[in-house]
């Protein structure tokens, strides 16, 4: 409402950063392309206003399962702002995208990369869910001793993740997968629970 009574306030840009993000971090996507799509086309390149609208509309793609089109629009935002506050943001969905689009060898070299960049989890949010991807991209290329590696530090240090039960479920396939049947079960179980 702000914005279409009062489209030349010195106040607008504050109010779309604001917009933007908050519709972001709440879940809507889709509202965040439209606004987003729209304000990009006004906004000066290499501002903070700029720099907001890239990155929630390669979130936004990413979010939706919409890889395809999240993909370059997530590398343009990294290549235009390496030092955006959301940056950390930008370099996990660009290497999880790579693992959507089962793209494994990128993958696990971005993800390598992100992790050697943000290595505290105090102040790296995605962790535990970057450590399932890592996993991930080894078990997809059957190297299964180093899968186990990066499932185990997601089980000791991230117990608690969203991500465990598919954690477990990871190591009862790569148990099976190894032929070791009572630890597949095992996780299998452990998943289920």
């Amino acid at each position: 409402i702000f914005l279409d009574a009062y489209p030349e306030s010195d106040k607008a840009e504050g109010v779309r950063r604001m917009l933007l993000t908050s519709l972001f971090f709440a879940g809507e996507y889709e509202k965040c392309l439209s606004v987003a799509e729209s304000v990009i086309e006004v906004v000066p390149e290499n501002t903070e206003q700029h720099d907001i609208c890239l990155f929630v509309i390669g979130g936004s793609y990413f979010y939706l399962g919409r890889f395809d089109e999240a993909g370059p629009e997530i590398d343009k935002h990294i290549e235009a702002y390496p030092e955006s506050k959301l940056i950390m943001h930008s370099r996990y969905y660009q290497a999880s995208n790579h693992t959507r689009m089962q793209n494994w060898a990128e993958a696990a070299e971005l993800l390598d990369k992100f992790f050697e960049d943000y290595p505290d989890p105090g102040q790296n949010v995605y962790t535990s869910i970057a450590l399932y991807d890592r996993a991930n991209c080894y078990f997809a290329e059957s190297e299964y001793e180093p899968a186990l590696v990066v499932l185990q530090r997601l089980e000791d240090e991230f117990p608690q993740s969203s991500m465990i039960d598919l954690a477990y479920s990871m190591r009862g396939n790569i148990h099976e997968s190894m032929q070791d049947f009572d630890d597949a079960e095992n996780y299998y179980k452990r998943a289920l629970e």
